[in-house]
């Protein structure tokens, strides 16, 4: 779902300061989109309600990567729309990212975690 997609079935408008939330009346289910095109869900009427499941998220190895990934691509976004001479959006760095750089990235990220484990390993 994209930040200009159509209003999911189920999901109401609520007005947000620059930010379009969507909330599931039935289920109690929060979508906001932002305008960099990314997605949080979360529970209940307001999106602090579920702080517990939040940080266990945030603490998560597989949202870690998704973080460490989403700093690269918008790393890379900045140097490619330097580049341009405008913002390229974030959708066109993600794809080039992806296509140039995301399987060296992810390599070299397994082989520094593999040296890690390695060092704790020896200790």
């Amino acid at each position: 779902m994209k930040l200009n997609d159509p209003i999911p079935s189920g999901l109401k408008p609520r007005a947000d300061s620059g930010v379009k939330t969507f909330v599931n009346g039935r289920a109690g289910a929060t979508l906001r989109a932002s305008s960099d095109g990314s997605i949080t869900a979360g529970a209940g009427d307001g999106m602090n309600k579920n702080s517990d499941s939040q940080d266990l998220l945030k603490n998560s190895s597989l949202y870690r990567e998704f973080q460490a990934e989403r700093e690269e691509i918008m790393k890379h976004k900045w140097i490619e729309s330097e580049k341009a001479g405008h913002d390229i959006g974030f959708e066109m760095a993600l794809t080039d990212w992806i296509v140039r750089h995301r399987a060296r990235w992810r390599r070299a990220r397994q082989l520094e975690k593999d040296e890690s484990n390695g060092d704790k390993a020896a200790e």
